[in-house]
Parts: structure tokens; C-alpha cells; sequence
């Protein structure tokens, strides 16, 4: 589109030269392997409008200036606002669980403009299990220290050490349920389970436990030379395959 707006014409009919393949800056390559990690642990990657109405929650929202509907007509603040809706809607339709991240742009106005910072949020709500030939009749929610495992397994992976303080002051966040977390001394953003008051405003059936975190920090402590060691690993020869085995052990 860009290059119809400039014209066509405009080009050089030949080609650079010499010619040099691209590649992926580090920073890439690791939100790639962000990416790759949640999933493997069970959450699937989505993603969602960034118009939003104007809302009572956040009235610091960006305003567009020609809006074709009242309910796009602002840039979002946050995004665990739908990511509430989705798992709301998926557990109401009869799903046992919904895991759930997106990596994102949020929009604030600030004195000088509009800061635009990139968010690595999610939402798990449901069964420790996903999937359904494991499933009994009984429904086994995560708990706190499950649902924050799904998260530091995947830092874990990116020899990222995540430090976990106590959040103070979060209206969003349960008083006794949620953590500030911290990467080289620096509050990157928070994990814990829904307040009970908004979980029941929700009408959501089941614990939610939701992060936001800001994904520029981690990235750039990911691709620094004391953690980014590129290593080989020989192909697996044969498929994975997993049993459930019982054994029978005296007290």
C-alpha cells in the first residue's frame, strides 16, 4: 500500500547488490522462543482488538479522533480486561479450562504524547489438565503455586531468574494471592489470582489467575551474553511418549 501511495515508478529496476540474506535481531528470536515456551506449556497464544470503549475502569484512555463505533472508540490500557471476557465465555460454554497470553501493545497519555509499551499478559483459569482422555469426573482447579509454575517454567527456560515480592495496594489483584515480580532488581509486572469482588462482578464460576508483565526488559535481559548461549542438541531418534503408571507402596 505504501509503495502505491509513493509510486511504482519511483523504484530502481535493479536489484541491490550484492544481495544479503535478513535474519532475526536476538531480541526477536527470544519473543520467539517466549512464544514457543508458553505454548509447550500449555497456553494458547491469542489475540485481540486494540479499540476499545471509553470504559469507567481506565479514563486515561487515547481517544481516536474518527471512530466508526462508541465501542472502538479508544486505545486500550490494558489487556486482562478481555482476556477475562474470553475465559469467561469459554468456561460458561462448558470448557474445563482456559490458559491463555498475548503479547501486545498498550496506550497511555502522558505529558509529552502517547507512551505505547509492549505487554506480555495472560489469563488461566480451569483443570490442571487439558487434556481430555486425562480428564475424571472430578474438576481439579490449578492453585496458586500451579498456575505460577506454568509461568516460571517458561523463564526458567530463558535462565531468567524471576524474583517474586509482595504486591501492595492492587485493586486488581487477590490481598493474599499475588506477587510483584522482579527481574535484575526491576519490577517487571505482577502475577496472582482475581479479586474476589471482580470475579464476582464478572460472574466467572471459577479462580482466574492473570500477569502482566512488560516485555522490553525481558527481552533485553534474555539476549544479554551472560545468558544467551546458542547450544546444539542432537534430533530425538524416536517419538516422546508418556504413561501412567501405578504403583503400590506399604506405608
Amino acid at each position: 500500500e505504501i509503495s502505491r501511495l509513493i509510486g511504482y515508478d519511483t523504484f530502481d529496476a535493479n536489484l541491490p547488490n550484492p544481495i544479503k540474506p535478513g535474519s532475526l535481531k536476538a531480541t526477536q528470536i527470544s519473543e520467539r522462543r517466549i512464544r514457543q515456551l508458553l505454548c509447550s506449556s500449555g497456553l494458547q497464544e491469542i489475540t485481540t482488538f486494540s479499540l476499545v470503549p471509553k470504559g469507567n475502569i481506565q479514563e486515561n484512555r487515547v481517544a481516536i479522533s474518527n471512530p466508526l463505533l462508541s465501542e472502538t472508540s479508544h486505545l486500550r490500557t490494558n489487556l486482562w480486561e478481555e482476556h477475562l471476557n474470553i475465559c469467561k465465555r469459554n468456561v460458561d460454554s462448558g470448557q474445563k479450562a482456559c490458559w491463555i497470553f498475548e503479547i501486545g501493545k498498550v496506550y497511555e497519555k502522558e505529558d509529552k504524547g502517547i507512551a505505547e509499551t509492549s505487554i506480555l499478559a495472560g489469563a488461566i483459569t480451569g483443570n490442571r489438565i487439558l487434556s481430555n482422555w486425562q480428564f475424571n469426573n472430578t474438576n481439579e482447579e490449578l492453585d496458586y503455586y500451579e498456575a505460577r509454575g506454568l509461568l516460571h517454567s517458561c523463564f526458567l527456560s530463558l535462565n531468567l531468574n524471576i524474583e517474586d515480592r509482595r504486591l501492595i495496594g492492587d485493586e486488581l489483584m487477590h490481598p493474599g494471592k499475588s506477587a510483584e515480580l522482579f527481574l535484575e532488581g526491576r519490577s517487571i509486572g505482577k502475577f496472582g489470582q482475581l479479586h474476589p469482588t471482580i470475579q464476582d462482578s464478572k460472574q466467572i464460576q471459577k479462580s482466574v489467575y492473570i500477569f502482566e508483565l512488560i516485555l522490553d526488559n525481558i527481552l533485553i535481559a534474555s539476549t544479554r551474553k551472560s545468558v544467551w548461549r546458542r547450544s546444539f542438541k542432537n534430533y530425538p531418534t524416536v517419538p516422546s511418549m508418556e504413561r501412567d503408571i501405578s504403583i503400590i507402596l506399604n506405608k
